[in-house]
């Protein structure tokens, strides 16, 4: 029942922020992400981590693990909160 909110707070960095603490234990919050831009070149890659009870964060980074924008277009993205 949480609203998500997304923000970009640097370069290749977006939190999804749930206005309520639902992402409660680390063993319990799964994402899947894919960036849905193909060519986005080899030594690209995303990363995902529960930052808070609140926020997920995500980082897309370049070849040479050098966070970059433009490595997200029309991705997919799911949470999944196990019980």
């Amino acid at each position: 029942g949480a609203t998500m909110t997304w923000t970009r707070t640097g370069t290749g960095t977006y939190n999804c922020t749930a206005s309520s603490p639902v992402f409660t234990a680390t063993n319990k919050v799964q994402v899947f992400i894919n960036s849905g831009k193909p060519g986005s070149g080899p030594g690209t890659f995303i990363e995902w981590e529960r930052s808070s009870t609140t926020v997920i964060e995500i980082t897309t980074y370049s070849a040479g693990a050098v966070a970059a924008d433009d490595h997200l277009d029309n991705g997919s993205f799911e949470i999944r909160i196990y019980t």
